[in-house]
């Protein structure tokens, strides 16, 4: 991967998310909400780890990481990191490196894929791939100890095809999704309490923005730029 793409990752994903995991119980404008998953016998995190998951007819798997010495009694802010069109999880797991930046900063990062010849995600509506990462955030939330106000989705490319799907298929239970070389606004959606973080280059060509890669959005600078604002259906 380009060193310059995995910066970029990074940086624009954790910003997105900073302002959501990095305030206190205290003074968080959202209380804390323990997930089912809290509790003496729950699950902790020992470093990364990578676990099967089988949901919707699909079969899978999914890498977790997070922050070490944790009681399973503290919920703890998820992000799900979607890979890109061909990439795997290990290869999103590597590039964003939000699962070490997560057990640094105090969230759980799971990092999921469906086993399959070609990697990708099925982003049309309640699609398989849609419920196997719906019912992923189920069984994570029941496993570990997750602040359920605080679960939030992040991809990269088709990945944030999806993250921008399930913000609105799963809006109840996601707080707000960032993006990265894509993004788009499913017709009909309108979650209006779920925010959203993108950022994107003109010149993407796995999936390029609507209209085509020589084409941006307004808003946005050719061959780079960012925005922040609610979904809407597309102009």
């Amino acid at each position: 991967m380009p060193i310059k793409k995995c910066f970029l990752a990074v940086a624009v994903l954790c910003t997105a998310f900073l302002n959501f995991v990095g305030a206190s119980p205290a003074t968080a404008a959202v209380s804390v909400k323990a997930s089912p998953g809290c509790g003496a016998t729950a699950s902790v995190v020992n470093g990364q780890e990578t676990f099967p998951f089988t949901a919707a007819g699909e079969t899978g798997s999914y890498i977790v990481e997070g922050p070490s010495g944790v009681s399973a009694t503290d919920p703890l802010p998820l992000i799900i990191d979607l890979h890109g069109y061909v990439e795997t999880a290990a290869i999103q797991a590597s590039f964003s490196a939000l699962g070490s930046y997560g057990a640094a900063h105090g969230f759980i990062t799971v990092t999921p894929q469906v086993t399959r010849a070609v990697q990708y995600w099925d982003v049309t509506p309640k699609s398989a791939d849609q419920k196997f990462l719906g019912a992923l955030i189920t069984h994570v939330t029941r496993t570990l100890c997750v602040d359920t106000h605080r679960v939030f989705v992040a991809g990269y490319s088709n990945g944030a095809f999806m993250a921008s799907a399930l913000a609105c298929s799963y809006a109840g239970e996601i707080a707000a999704v960032a993006t990265v070389a894509g993004i788009q606004a499913p017709l009909g959606c309108h979650p209006t309490r779920l925010p959203r973080r993108g950022r994107t280059g003109c010149h993407e060509t796995a999936r390029p923005q609507r209209g085509g890669h020589a084409r941006c959005p307004s808003r946005i600078k050719r061959g780079q730029g960012h925005f922040s604002q609610p979904f809407a259906d597309p102009d």
